[in-house]
């Protein structure tokens, strides 16, 4: 990795970190050099722009929906039983709850996009590609109204998360009794 390559990551790492502790309103060149020990004239120079080093930085977060699913262990073409549909969402779930910092810049990564048309586009399109890949293993495994449950499946996740902002004590077992009986009524 070449080295400036390595600052930009660097300067993506410590805007996050700026997000997650402070929200996105805390997050300037200045307060993020800070943070990745570095001046604000170098977060500026790979960076010009606040919006722009915010976009980056939450765009460096999505990352690619298929590595997502690889880093979860999301296989999509297998035939899934309701058990492995809700063990695989329980890994979401666990994935996200064990470091809180990911639903705190989740959250914040949404009410960015609710004052951003232009980032809403894109976190829309992130989500609606989850929708669009779980629909169609839904529909391989013989869900009934696949693209229905797979939304409403999205939601229970995005919903389950920001509950856990509140209740530290939900694990994903209690997400999976969620996603049983969610489950349930499309079988």
């Amino acid at each position: 990795m070449k080295a400036g390559e390595k600052t930009r990551l660097q300067v993506l790492e410590a805007a996050l970190q700026v997000i997650d502790k402070e929200g996105v309103d805390a997050v300037t060149h200045r307060r993020v050099g800070q943070k990745a020990g570095l001046s604000h004239g170098v977060v500026g120079y790979h960076f010009p722009t606040r919006e722009g080093l915010i976009r980056k930085a939450f765009e460096a977060y999505l990352g690619s929906f298929q590595d997502y699913r690889s880093k979860i262990g999301w296989e999509p073409t297998k035939n899934m039983t309701r058990a492995q549909v809700i063990d695989v969402l329980a890994s979401v779930v666990k994935e996200e709850i064990t470091d809180s910092s990911s639903v705190r810049l989740d959250l914040e990564l949404a009410l960015y996009g609710s004052r951003n048309p232009e980032f809403a586009d894109l976190l829309t399109n992130w989500v609606q590609e989850g929708i669009d890949r779980l629909a169609g293993d839904l529909k391989y495994s013989g869900y009934k109204q696949p693209e229905r449950l797979a939304c409403a499946l999205t939601n229970l996740v995005r919903g389950f998360l920001l509950d856990c902002l509140s209740d530290p004590t939900l694990t994903e077992k209690d997400f999976g009794k969620r996603a049983n009986a969610l489950l349930s009524s499309f079988t």
